[in-house]
C-alpha cells in the first residue's frame, strides 16, 4: 500500500472525525443502535488502517510528549463536556412537566389532549385527538390515542437517555483514565 505524511494523516483523521460526527448524529436521530456500533467500529477500523500507512517516524520524544498532553487535554474536555450535558439533559427532564385535558362539545364529540413542558411553562408538545362517538371508539381513534402519549413521552425522555449515556461515558473515561494512569505509573516506576 502507498505510505502517507504526517499532515496527510491528520487530514485523513480531521475527515474521519467530521464523518463520524455527522453520520453518528443521524444514528442518534433515527434511535438505531446497529448503526451506530458499525459506524463506531468502522470509524476505528479507518483510523487504524490510516496510522499503519504512516511513511515517517512518527515515535521521537517530542511527538510523544504532543500526543499525550493532546490525549489528556482531549480527555479532559470530553469529560467536561459530557458532565455538562448529563447535568443539563437530568436538569431539563426533572424540572419539566406534562399535562392532559379533555373537553367535551355540544354534538358530543370529545377532544382529548396531551402537552409535555419545560419551566417557566414553555411547551416543547402539544397535540389532541377528536373522538367522534365515545360510546362506539373506532380503532383508528384509539391508535392515534395511543401515538399521541407514546410520542408524548418519547419527546421528554429522549433527552434523559441522552443525559444518561453521556454520564456513563463520563464515569467510563475518568474510570479508564483511573486505571491506566496507575497501570501505567507503576508499569514505569519499576
Amino acid at each position: 500500500m502507498k505510505q502517507i505524511r504526517r499532515r496527510d494523516y491528520n487530514l485523513i483523521l480531521t475527515g474521519i472525525s467530521v464523518a463520524l460526527i455527522l453520520v453518528l448524529g443521524f444514528g442518534i436521530v433515527s434511535g438505531n443502535p446497529l448503526l451506530i456500533t458499525m459506524i463506531v467500529v468502522s470509524a476505528i477500523l479507518a483510523v487504524s488502517v490510516a496510522y499503519r500507512q504512516i511513511g515517517e517516524v512518527m515515535t521521537d520524544a517530542l511527538s510523544d510528549e504532543i500526543s499525550g498532553r493532546a490525549a489528556r487535554t482531549s480527555l479532559g474536555l470530553t469529560i467536561i463536556i459530557t458532565s455538562v450535558i448529563f447535568a443539563a439533559a437530568l436538569t431539563f427532564y426533572f424540572s419539566g412537566g406534562w399535562g392532559t385535558g379533555m373537553g367535551t362539545r355540544d354534538d358530543g364529540m370529545i377532544s382529548i389532549g396531551f402537552s409535555q413542558f419545560y419551566p417557566p411553562g414553555n411547551e416543547i408538545f402539544s397535540e389532541k385527538v377528536q373522538i367522534s362517538d365515545p360510546q362506539n371508539i373506532t380503532s383508528d381513534e384509539l391508535f392515534s390515542l395511543e401515538q399521541m402519549f407514546m410520542k408524548g413521552v418519547r419527546v421528554r425522555e429522549a433527552p434523559l437517555f441522552f443525559g444518561v449515556g453521556c454520564g456513563s461515558v463520563t464515569i467510563l473515561l475518568a474510570g479508564f483514565f483511573a486505571i491506566f494512569s496507575r497501570h501505567y505509573g507503576r508499569k514505569f516506576e519499576d
